[in-house]
Order: C-alpha cells, then sequence, then structure tokens
C-alpha cells in the first residue's frame, strides 16, 4: 500500500514482503553489485530508475534532476574521470556547476572512497539507458 506523501516509503517499494531480504550491504568492491547498493540515496531525486526529471518533494525553483542512466540524454559520453569531477568538485563536463540539491550531496560525495565511487560508476553504466521521461 503506498503512502500518501510525496516520496514513496522505502517498505512502500518491496516487492515481496514474504521473502528475504538484503540485511547486510554487497561486499565493498568496485562491482555494480556494490554500486547498486550506494545508488540508493540518489533514487529520492533522480527516480527509482534514475532517468531523473522533477524532484517529487522538492521546491519548484530546483532544477529537475539530471538522467543518470547511460543514455543519450544522460551520462552516455560521460568518462569515469568527469563523473569524478562532478562528484567531487561540482563541476559538469561543460565546466557548469552544480545546483541544489545536489551541492547537498557534495558533502556525502567528497568522503566516497575510490572503491565506492568505481562501483557507482559501474552501477550507473550497467542501467537500462532512458530517456529521462519521468
Amino acid at each position: 500500500m503506498m503512502s500518501d506523501s510525496k516520496l514513496p516509503l522505502s517498505a512502500d517499494l518491496i516487492e515481496d514482503h514474504h521473502s528475504e531480504h538484503l540485511t547486510e550491504p554487497p561486499a565493498t568492491e568496485a562491482t555494480a553489485e556494490f554500486g547498486r547498493h550506494l545508488a540508493g540515496v540518489c533514487t529520492g531525486c533522480h527516480g527509482h530508475d534514475l532517468q531523473g526529471g522533477p524532484i517529487p518533494a522538492g521546491p519548484p525553483d530546483w532544477p529537475p534532476a539530471a538522467n543518470l542512466t547511460p543514455h543519450v540524454e544522460g551520462l552516455a559520453d560521460w568518462t569515469y574521470a568527469q563523473f569524478v569531477t562532478l562528484m567531487r568538485e561540482g563541476r559538469r563536463p561543460d565546466g557548469t556547476q552544480t545546483r541544489m540539491p545536489m551541492t547537498l550531496m557534495m558533502t556525502y560525495a567528497g568522503q566516497m572512497t575510490e572503491t565506492e565511487m568505481k562501483a557507482l560508476w559501474a552501477y550507473l553504466r550497467s542501467v537500462e539507458p532512458g530517456p529521462g521521461s519521468r
């Protein structure tokens, strides 16, 4: 049952409440599996499919969340180095700076280890490319 809030509760996202659930994070390795675990924090703004769009609980002056999939409208042409620059410095490949709320994430991203960064990148490269139609 979905709650009346704008953001879905994590329990609402569980498809089968009677099966076993992940109780421990996957191994801390530069794998897409570990990256998927880390990307959970991204879905609040970028959506469960990571295709971006309007931020459900954000103020109307926040720009839409970016598409994080390997789609032409997303990260298809990005390199790992460009991704790291965005995550650590808040600067896109075209030189523009990120804005709220992504600037809030810089504290979190700035503390990520190289393994975590590589794992997140591996996961983002593995998701289904989508046009950002959320």
